[in-house]
């Protein structure tokens, strides 16, 4: 039942600090949406809209589903490097492969999600 559920993603770069306030780290506050059938339906554009009276940057797209896939590939690629070498991707960029490990780790998980029918666009994989 896709059509119940919009897709989306967020950027934002935030923490709970102990006393249980959200910190933002920077001012990142972008949010991705759209109907997972590729259709700008009314509940989208409403959706935008009402994201447009806030301070939240939002874009309602047409290819939720191609933007969340590029998303899991880099999450994956990031958190899965960073649990496996038990160090952050600056550490790991600054070793003799880390760089080459990362960038092999990240076009196996493009891999995957072409093979999804969604593969990376050249603009993602290059940032």
């Amino acid at each position: 039942m896709p059509w119940r559920v919009l897709g989306g993603v967020a950027k934002i770069a935030a923490t709970l600090t102990p006393d249980g306030t959200i910190k933002h780290l920077n001012d990142w506050r972008y949010i991705t949406f759209g109907e997972q059938d590729g259709e700008v339906s009314p509940r989208v554009l409403q959706l935008k809209e009402a994201f447009d009276k806030t301070s939240v940057v939002a874009s309602a797209v047409p290819n939720i589903m191609q933007v969340m896939w590029e998303k899991v590939v880099h999450l994956s690629t990031v958190a899965g490097m960073t649990y496996a070498m038990r160090a952050s991707v600056g550490e790991i960029a600054r070793t003799k492969y880390g760089s080459d490990l990362m960038i092999e780790f990240l076009e196996r998980n493009a891999e995957i999600a072409k093979r999804e029918g969604y593969g990376p666009s050249d603009a993602f994989l290059d940032e």
